[in-house]
């Protein structure tokens, strides 16, 4: 007959193969459930193990009837193979004594602890599973604690040999063997697991590109610091930021370019902050500030800071870029005591300072109407398209030299039925964001070809020129569209486009493909707002372009700024060295109009001469102005 410890051996083999086959059964079972729906399946696995250990020990307990001799073979023969199959199962398995004691243990615990088996036994299990499982420094204690986890799924900490703490997930199930209790513990080293959830936490709470907080995170830290700032009676600011012009560098050198950028700036914005604030991207362009204990003086300064690091030039391709940045800032709890009304009054308040081209601006309740308005107005210009309600209007542009009106520049403006004349800047950057710039710009140029037509049959000869969007350099089929506005007589249209620069930055193969294609067709192309940009008259050179625009911010103060004048006069004998055209924009007064003139610029345009006006009020104007070579005729 075999001894008695061998029997008890067989047995605690046997319930930690049915505590394992349970496990594996339910991690099989698992796997074809998705793990978000399944949380309750978790709490079967003590359940499967417990049935599996009850029958074992059933059938360890059934082994007493059967004949001595027949018992003593078969326990016998299947000892060395229940031993075999619990030395290549891959989670740990320790045999614990009633004094907390490790008995045996397979070579899984062995490598998982770092000891060998004669190391292991013996040893109180206290030291290979420290607090807070076991309740004390006594290894006697630990019994009873080991049998109050009995049948449960648990999280613990593991001790290797090293010293060196781990995380685990056991089991246990408790027996009686001959009248001694035994305590079979299975254990799982789950390090990795914890790596994958706390990579997978990550991904879910930050942002891919930059590694800053997403949208979800910021949510909850500012509520989180709400909780603060209200048990503590101290203010905190959150401000939303959006960058300025980062749409036309992101079209014009593409989406590679344009990460680069927004990851720079996260880098300038974390630099610029502090430790206690958090920065995020909440998508796009824009970006939260959430600054705890800060009052609104302090978040101002603050705000002005990451302008400046925003502002300062960025390197791309060998190339230097500058981006601005408005800014919207909301305090708690003057302007809203929960995460959504502070963010939506930030949001408000960014709007009102891009609109305001300020670098920040302070939430003001009355700023809300102007947030509805620029709600409403991406609705009705759909509407506005379709209807009657867009009409141009006509700039003169006079020759320095002749005096005389050689072109015009349109400019559309929209009737609206309620908010009366609108002009570009209310409604351009709409279309643009909204996908109607297209057809928009298809309507002006539409619209400017009928009147060209309409005027050439009076006798007027004018050039025509035409804003273009960024958005536009990136239609392919703008050369064929243009090209099909000749008129009656299969003659071009007299057409000049006019283009940013930003909208043609270094680096946009496509958006110059374009350029050559329209100025094969004899299109003339102009550099609008030449100055508030940062290209350069030797890049320009390169391109097809043959006249530059001074912005009207540099002419309409020269008469009392000498920089102002200083940087007039050199950009047009800059720009008259390469073989460029200038007009100047914003000319008011004759006093300006002649120090242009005395400055050899090629031609003006401003309120001195003409405000923008209506195609049929255009040509009674050019009739009785003088500023028409055939006023007569007209």
């Amino acid at each position: 007959m075999k001894p008695p410890g061998s029997r008890a051996a067989a047995s605690i083999a046997g319930i930690a193969l049915g505590s394992v086959a349970g496990g594996v059964a339910a991690e099989r079972l698992f796997a074809q459930v998705p793990r978000v729906d399944a949380t309750w399946l978790w709490w079967l696995t003590p359940a499967l193990a417990g049935i599996a250990v009850f029958g074992l020990w059933r059938l360890a307990r059934s082994g007493g009837a059967r004949p001595p001799e027949r018992a003593g073979r078969e326990d016998a023969a299947s000892e060395p193979r229940l031993r075999a199959v619990l030395d290549h199962i891959v989670d740990a398995v320790l045999d614990v004594d009633e004094r907390g004691a490790v008995e045996s243990s397979n070579p899984a615990a062995e490598r998982l602890f770092g000891f060998g088996a004669e190391e292991l036994r013996g040893r109180p299990v206290a030291e290979l599973l420290p607090p807070p499982l076991n309740a004390g420094a006594d290894a006697g204690d630990l019994p009873a604690h080991l049998a109050g986890a009995e049948g449960d799924l648990r999280e613990a900490s593991g001790r290797h040999k090293s010293g060196a703490l781990f995380p685990l997930e056991l089991t246990v199930s408790r027996m009686e063997v001959r009248g001694r209790r035994h305590y079979v513990v299975i254990l799982r080293d789950i390090t990795q697991r914890r790596t994958q959830l706390a990579a997978l936490r990550h991904q879910a709470l930050h942002d891919a590109l930059t590694g800053l907080p997403n949208r979800a995170l910021l949510l909850d830290r500012v509520e989180h610091a709400i909780r603060g700032a209200r048990r503590n009676h101290r203010p905190l600011a959150l401000m939303i930021a959006d960058l300025d012009h980062f749409k036309e560098i992101n079209d014009t050198l593409g989406h590679p370019c344009g990460d680069l950028l927004l990851q720079e700036t996260a880098r300038r914005m974390g630099a610029a902050m502090r430790s206690s604030d958090t920065v995020a991207r909440l998508g796009g362009d824009e970006f939260a500030l959430l600054l705890p204990a800060t009052d609104a003086a302090d978040a101002g300064r603050i705000a002005d800071k990451v302008a400046r690091a925003i502002e300062r030039p960025f390197e791309l391709e060998g190339n230097s870029f500058v981006l601005g940045a408005s800014l919207g800032i909301a305090m708690f709890p003057e302007h809203g005591e929960d995460s959504s009304t502070l963010m939506r009054h930030a949001d408000v308040a960014m709007y009102a300072a891009k609109r305001e081209h300020r670098g920040h601006a302070l939430y003001e309740p009355g700023q809300d109407r102007h947030g509805l308005r620029h709600l409403a107005l991406k609705s009705e210009l759909h509407a506005a398209l379709e209807g009657e309600q867009l009409k141009l209007c006509y700039q003169p542009v006079v020759d320095l030299q002749s005096g005389r009106v050689t072109g015009v520049e349109a400019l559309v403006r929209w009737s609206h039925p309620s908010r009366g004349v609108l002009g570009p800047d209310e409604f351009i950057p709409l279309a643009e964001r909204t996908g109607l710039i297209r057809p928009l710009t298809l309507w002006v140029l539409r619209t400017a070809a009928r009147h060209c037509r309409a005027w050439a049959t009076h006798g007027l000869e004018l050039r025509v020129a035409v804003n273009l969007s960024a958005h536009n350099l990136h239609d392919g089929g703008l050369p064929e569209t243009i090209q099909g506005l000749v008129g009656e007589a299969g003659r071009p249209l007299p057409l000049r486009l006019e283009i940013t620069e930003t909208a043609i930055m270094p680096g946009s193969a496509h958006a110059l493909e374009v350029l050559n294609r329209l100025s094969a067709q004899g299109v003339h192309i102009s550099i609008d707002d030449f100055g508030t940009g940062y290209s350069s008259l030797a890049y320009l050179k390169r391109l097809p372009v043959d006249e530059v625009k001074i912005d009207k911010s540099f002419v309409s103060a020269m008469r009392f700024d000498n920089d102002d004048a200083v940087i007039v006069r050199s950009i047009i004998d800059l720009a008259h060295n390469i073989g460029l055209r200038v007009v100047a924009e914003g000319v008011e007064d004759r006093a300006t109009y002649e120090l242009l003139a005395g400055m050899r610029c090629d031609s003006v345009q401003g309120f001195y001469i003409s405000r923008p006006r209506e195609a049929d009020d255009l040509r009674a104007w050019l009739r009785d102005s003088g500023w028409y070579p055939a006023a007569g005729a007209a």
